[in-house]
């Protein structure tokens, strides 16, 4: 019977942790299961770049993870079922799936909480992730000219 263990985002964490992961057990033995909601692996520190229409070139996490041994499932989470031990989630097309584990990682990172101030949900947009750098995109090049832009945090 094999160990199965998920390790859900393939960012900084998640990614490389699978990578060495499967590098050290036997695929006999252990199944090393990575769960990402992109397709490619993208440098977060970078996204301000793609905001103001700069190219960065994407890097599939397939190819990234090509002969690693590591099962790639292109997925969004959308809960974590700790008495069944399963990670439940949803795809593009919106199948939904449950994934079993023995072992979990949670590499999920960070996130942007927008509801704790009034008004800034209505207001801001956040850089989590290549489609909303292409949307700061229109944004930003559908402003007047003159127009005011307030950057906020110093990540």
């Amino acid at each position: 019977m094999n160990h199965h263990v998920v390790i859900i985002g393939a960012g900084y964490a998640g990614l490389p942790a699978a990578k060495r992961l499967a590098r050290r057990v036997r695929p006999d033995e252990v199944v090393v299961t990575l769960v990402s909601a992109f397709n490619d692996f993208m440098e977060r520190p970078r996204l301000h770049q793609l905001a103001v229409g700069q190219h960065i070139e994407p890097m599939p996490l397939s190819r990234y993870l090509h002969g690693s041994g590591v099962r790639l499932i292109a997925a969004s989470v959308i809960g974590i079922d700790l008495d069944r031990r399963e990670v439940r989630t949803i795809d593009e097309r919106g199948r939904r799936s449950a994934v079993p584990y023995d072992t979990l990682v949670y590499a999920l990172g960070s996130n942007m909480d927008v509801t704790s101030v009034p008004g800034v949900a209505e207001h801001c947009v956040t850089l989590i992730g290549p489609s909303a750098a292409g949307e700061l995109h229109d944004r930003l090049k559908s402003l007047a000219a003159g127009a005011t832009v307030t950057v906020c945090g110093a990540g």
